[in-house]
């Protein structure tokens, strides 16, 4: 029988960060519990840096921290320790400052750029003229809600795709059919990826997505085998995703609890996401359902309640309202007849045909994780994890919506 000797050592002390060879330009970032603001001196200090606190205090950064991540470049070191504290965390461009910031706050070097969106709210006419339905009228005594344009629809839109209740809050400014955002350049780049895949003609999936889906390939093809006995939930999740190379990250909801909690964990051999997920499912029988994301070669961990992912799909469902519509048009019958029917797709509500219905058939199959699902015309996007994207794809097929190329 073997336990985790190695990391129950590790696991007391406060914090590790070994700075690797500069020529390198890697970090090991080794942070197995104690204070969140002694870990942010530590990788400061490895990165040759001075820490940054603006408008948060010391003491108020996590009691127990865990981040765990072998030769990360020190950009990854740093987003990964800022999902373990919970907090936004910027190493400026020269690399001298460590900078921690709270979540939803502006960073210090923020740009403003405008995104010319005329083809996509282009588009978003043309599916409003055709399937959109009838406004419903004003009720006496109330007022109408103010009419939105395609690029105002668009702009709530991706409110919602790039929602991050971590990171930086991005507002945009509609002017004609442009939007304008003053952020950071990695929010920046996140809404071109939105836009360039709400543009592509088959739509398709964000980075963060993929990324999260190569992890789990990789625990899926890692043998894991281990009797481990009266060990930190921490260091088991750090045990099964190091077989694969992964790192592992704690939400700040999760660490102290993870740190705490020993149990003896002996799972049959097989891979390490079969390991993982058998874990997932003793804790969730605890009443603690936990969920992850991939980022910056780690999988970062947190009470699923807590666990917002930044990744989606974007599909291209125009294909699938014309089936529909074709549908409604066959299943009209000459008016005034008794369970009779002359609507038609618009009447019906246009793509909320498919929204409605995908949103009930994910939460009848109890889909994991936190996912929304947001339509812009003839576009659907579903935010989520890997395996609430696949079960939406899933619906989506059985609705009649093909695989781009077949």
């Amino acid at each position: 029988m073997r336990t985790l000797a190695g990391l129950a050592m590790l696991a007391a002390l406060s914090l590790c960060v070994q700075a690797q060879d500069n020529s390198a330009q890697t970090v090991d970032l080794g942070v197995y519990g104690g204070s969140g603001h002694e870990a942010a001196i530590s990788l400061a200090e490895s990165l040759g840096a001075r820490l940054m606190l603006h408008d948060i205090e010391a003491d108020s950064l996590p009691a127990e921290t865990w981040a765990v991540r072998k030769q990360a470049t020190p950009q990854q070191a740093v987003e990964l320790l800022g999902h373990a504290l919970g907090c936004q965390a910027l190493l400026d461009a020269r690399g001298k400052t460590l900078h921690l910031y709270p979540p939803g706050a502006s960073l210090r070097g923020s740009k403003i750029k405008g995104y010319d969106v005329s083809v996509l709210a282009g588009r978003f006419v043309e599916y409003v003229n055709k399937y959109g339905a009838a406004r419903e009228p004003v009720k006496p005594g109330e007022q109408a809600a103010p009419e939105r344009t395609a690029a105002g629809h668009l702009a709530v839109l991706l409110d919602d795709v790039l929602y991050d209740p971590r990171g930086a809050q991005a507002d945009a400014s509609v002017v004609g059919d442009r939007l304008l955002y003053t952020t950071d350049d990695a929010t920046h780049a996140r809404v071109r990826e939105a836009l360039d895949l709400l543009m592509a003609e088959s739509g398709g999936e964000s980075a963060a997505l993929k990324a999260e889906r190569e992890a789990v390939e990789k625990l899926k093809n890692t043998k894991f085998s281990a009797e481990l006995t009266g060990t930190p939930v921490s260091s088991i999740l750090t045990e099964i995703c190091s077989a694969a190379g992964l790192g592992v990250v704690l939400g700040p909801g999760l660490a102290e609890f993870a740190c705490a909690e020993h149990i003896d964990f002996k799972p049959r051999e097989g891979s390490a996401w079969e390991a993982l997920h058998g874990l997932l499912v003793r804790l969730r029988e605890q009443e603690v359902a936990v969920d992850f994301k991939a980022a910056g070669g780690a999988l970062v961990f947190e009470l699923e309640d807590e666990q917002q992912g930044n990744g989606y799909r974007v599909y291209d469902i125009a294909e699938l309202l014309k089936k529909l519509d074709a549908s409604y048009q066959r299943q009209r019958t000459t008016p005034g007849k008794d369970e009779g029917f002359d609507g038609d797709l618009r009447g019906a509500g246009g793509n909320k045909v498919i929204l409605i219905s995908l949103e009930q058939q994910l939460d009848e199959a109890h889909a994991p994780g936190n996912y929304s699902c947001l339509a812009y015309g003839t576009r659907l996007v579903v935010r989520g994890g890997n395996a609430a994207v696949n079960a939406a794809t899933q619906i989506l097929k059985e609705m009649g919506w093909e695989e781009p190329g077949k």
